[in-house]
């Protein structure tokens, strides 16, 4: 689900829209299933639009965001919330894992069934507020 639906809309000022949640292990293709022990990647993938997104990306100091991913526990799996932040690069508009990722090693989370979300959020001082949100598949963990 998209956390801007207006993104493509004529005459958007600046816009953002998350679009995927990454999972990777040992930089293998996506991963729904993890053995417990081993260590994988968790990122999200957005792009940021519109008439002053390229002014945006160049500012000094470049604007910072923050990505939450939340692994929503199916059945008696615990929730949990990991953070990473980071700054947008100058000229760039699409973020995906090389920007976003967060390296989990082996044993987290715990074993169980996991929906996994991300949401990215930007806001003052170093940028005006938006925020982007997409939910991804079921992540087994074993």
């Amino acid at each position: 689900m998209p956390g801007q639906p207006m993104l493509n809309t004529p005459n958007t000022l600046l816009g953002i829209d998350a679009t995927a949640v990454v999972i990777q292990e040992n930089g293998m293709p996506p991963a729904s299933v993890i053995e417990r022990n081993r260590p994988f990647t968790v990122g999200m993938e957005f792009r940021i639009e519109g008439f002053i997104a390229d002014w945006l990306t160049r500012l000094t100091p470049s604007p910072a965001f923050q990505v939450v991913y939340r692994f929503e526990g199916q059945g008696p799996a615990a929730d949990g919330d990991l953070t990473r932040t980071g700054t947008l690069t100058a000229g760039q508009k699409v973020y995906g894992l090389a920007g976003t990722g967060l390296p989990l090693p082996g044993g987290l989370p715990v074993p169980g069934l996991y929906r996994v979300s991300a949401y990215v959020t930007f806001g003052p001082p170093t940028s005006p507020p938006m925020a982007a949100f997409v939910e991804g598949a079921l992540l087994h963990v074993i």
